[in-house]
């Protein structure tokens, strides 16, 4: 009795298996028989040139070249209107998104020299490895205008790391204990490497260079 029930299970269960096979669910009939976007875009712009194609018939030649003029207007102007829109939708996230860090402690920073006597403004210099020697020059051009530099302001940093790494060899004593070596590399290197490199300077340089010009050098900083 047993082994009959199981029998007639599987024959049950076989047809079953038989009827999913031959009869494939909705969804995946579906998802092989739904044309992509891609295809509906396609078969859209085919469409509309057949049109065109039977509208066209029966015109003069000027009439078919003002159409497609037209035509490529539409198209153009279409996309220049996608483009606006993509840059309006960037600073409406921008906006909603409110200010980023940088923007903080740029303000931050503004308010901090405002509060100076006199009052301090910020210059832009381009942050690379010379940035610190660009921002010493620039800051000697417009208040010490009795130091005389060479180069053009595009290059003056090479005379500022020129006259640091100077006062870095003249005074090896007091700063080569506070310069960060690279391994295997002594002071001399060090101070090769602050007047010929592109390398950024740093606490001890500005003390240098602060020493041999014989001024002030402040350092200002948003959180500080």
């Amino acid at each position: 009795q047993w082994l009959y029930e199981l029998k007639e299970r599987q024959s049950e269960e076989m047809e079953s298996f038989q009827a999913e096979v031959s009869e494939p669910k909705g969804g995946s009939c579906a998802a092989v028989s739904s044309p992509s976007n891609c295809e509906v875009s396609v078969a859209k712009e085919a469409k509309e040139e057949d049109d065109e194609a039977e509208g066209a018939e029966g015109l003069s030649e000027e009439e078919k070249i003002r159409r497609k003029k037209e035509k490529a207007m539409k198209k153009k102007q279409g996309r220049a209107d996608k483009e606006v829109q993509r840059e309006a939708d960037k600073e409406r996230e921008k906006r909603e998104a409110g200010p980023s860090r940088r923007e903080t402690e740029l303000q931050a920073l503004k308010a901090c020299l405002r509060a100076q006597r006199p009052p301090m403004d910020i210059r832009e210099i381009a942050a690379d490895g010379h940035c610190l020697y660009r921002s010493v020059g620039d800051q000697l051009r417009r208040l010490r205008p009795d130091h005389c530099f060479k180069r053009p302001p595009e290059e003056i940093h090479d005379e500022i790391r020129a006259l640091c790494a100077s006062a870095l060899r003249r005074q090896a004593d007091s700063y080569s204990p506070f310069a960060e070596l690279k391994d295997g590399e002594d002071f001399s290197s060090y101070c090769q490497r602050v007047e010929s490199s592109g390398g950024w300077g740093g606490e001890l340089e500005l003390r240098a260079l602060a020493d041999e010009l014989k001024v002030q050098i402040q350092v200002f900083q948003a959180d500080a």
